[in-house]
């Protein structure tokens, strides 16, 4: 729950982002914490700027830069989010063409690990 939760967050910051210009990328996220009986996962985000694209090319890139990364168990959610896993970590990757962007969140054990994954498929995503 807590991870729709930050996606839900991160989603609409993005949205409100497509009001103005990005002019650098952006990578952040939480490192999680252990409560009484219960643990939160780490969390990391990765935005980098894209070309003009449609929805369907985006998808396309991010299914490729899921899979060039090593992530399986790829579905696409709608035509804008592509969800993969790898290693117990979760990729979910949302293409905002309003605002030419691409956002991948990273949810699994480590901060550490989470934030290099982000990092690796918006660049593979970009370069592609």
């Amino acid at each position: 729950m807590k991870y729709l939760q930050f996606l839900a967050i991160t989603f609409m910051a993005l949205m409100m982002a497509s009001l103005t210009t990005v002019a650098h990328d952006e990578i952040g996220g939480s490192s999680g914490n252990k409560s009484s009986g219960g643990s939160t996962p780490a969390m990391a985000y990765s935005i980098k700027k894209t070309s003009k694209m449609t929805n369907g090319h985006c998808a396309g890139h991010a299914k490729l830069a899921l899979k060039k990364n090593g992530f399986g168990s790829i579905r696409t959610g709608n035509s804008f989010a592509i969800v993969g896993s790898k290693n117990g970590y979760k990729a979910t990757m949302i293409c905002s063409m309003s605002s030419v962007q691409v956002v991948a969140f990273i949810s699994g054990s480590s901060f550490s690990q989470a934030r290099i994954y982000a990092k690796k498929l918006t660049t593979t995503f970009v370069n592609h």
